[in-house]
């Protein structure tokens, strides 16, 4: 199977988290170098460091706060010295969410996914803009959430957060462009995780059941639909936004 990201560095944001370990382990099996950026989790970044390099692929750790602009800075030039330039950013990070109906909810809930989510990938784009090599080009992938098509109730701080991502990707693709970056998203379904069984059994089976693949999607299921954006095999597609969701956003009334 050919390596289609071989000699290519991607950034992959909350790459501890199971989304991120998922995403890190396709592009890495395909020849991709990868940075692995965490927060807090630093357990869990080494813990995928070690299992990158010990099926010989390239992994190095780095840590931010993605809500501040000075240590995105920072990150960025200690990975343009141990890794070079970046040719691919996969922005995955999210605060944590809470569930909360909109009239509890509180502005300051929004403003935590906005700081992370929005203003985090503001500047890591702005960042990864400044060092991508034109001649190569680069890819710029931002992992949003079925919500933005499908909205679940109590989750209003954070809907509203992702649904500003997607329209700031779609801008910052028109303004990539000449600087040969193409600028996608992914919206994800409900991804069956560690944590999945703290869902209540009757909402995993009513996904289930409205999903037309059968099945629940998996962390590497996100990763393979981020390597067909990272790669070559997404040339001439910029400002779009793919449904991971086993079609479940098609089912109607039967």
């Amino acid at each position: 199977m050919p390596q289609l990201l071989k000699g290519k560095a991607a950034l992959i944001t909350a790459a501890s988290s199971e989304r991120g370990v998922g995403i890190a382990r396709v592009l890495a099996q395909n020849g991709c170098a990868v940075a692995l950026h965490f927060h807090k989790n630093q357990d869990h970044a080494e813990k995928l460091q070690e299992e990158i390099e010990g099926k010989k692929g390239k992994a190095v750790i780095c840590q931010a706060d993605l809500s501040s602009e000075e240590e995105i800075d920072n990150l960025f030039e200690k990975l343009a010295n141990s890794m070079g330039n970046i040719d691919i950013l996969v922005n995955n990070a999210h605060a944590k969410i809470t569930r909360r109906s909109f009239p509890e909810a509180t502005w300051q809930e929004c403003q935590d996914q906005m700081n992370v989510i929005l203003k985090g990938s503001w500047h890591t784009c702005r960042c990864f803009l400044r060092q991508v090599n034109q001649n190569n080009g680069g890819s710029i992938i931002q992992i949003l959430s079925g919500q933005i098509n499908q909205p679940i109730a109590g989750y209003s701080a954070f809907s509203s957060a992702l649904s500003a991502l997607a329209g700031f990707s779609k801008s910052l693709a028109l303004e990539a462009a000449p600087l040969g970056v193409r600028v996608n998203a992914i919206a994800p379904g409900f991804i069956k995780t560690e944590k999945t069984p703290n869902a209540p059994p009757w909402v995993q089976e009513k996904i289930l059941a409205e999903t037309p693949l059968g099945r629940l999607a998996n962390p590497e299921d996100l990763g393979k639909g981020v390597l067909f954006f990272a790669s070559h095999l997404s040339e001439f597609i910029t400002g779009t936004c793919m449904t991971l969701d086993g079609g479940r956003e098609l089912v109607g009334f039967s």
